[in-house]
């Protein structure tokens, strides 16, 4: 689904008159939030339990 917004997103914007100009920036930072979307999210906020081993809230 992120990808198809990705894509959706650099669609609407390669028409656009100032793409030649600003297009190149913009494609990265979309590749960019797309490689953050595809990371495992990681919260800080839970803990492991050291008797059973279950995540737990820190």
């Amino acid at each position: 689904m992120i990808d198809a917004l990705g894509d959706g997103r650099l669609a609407l914007l390669r028409p656009l008159p100032a793409w030649p100009r600003f297009g190149k920036g913009t494609a990265r930072r979309v590749e960019e939030v797309l490689a953050m979307a595809a990371e495992p999210v990681v919260s800080a906020a839970w803990t492991t339990c050291p008797t059973c081993g279950k995540p737990t809230a820190a």
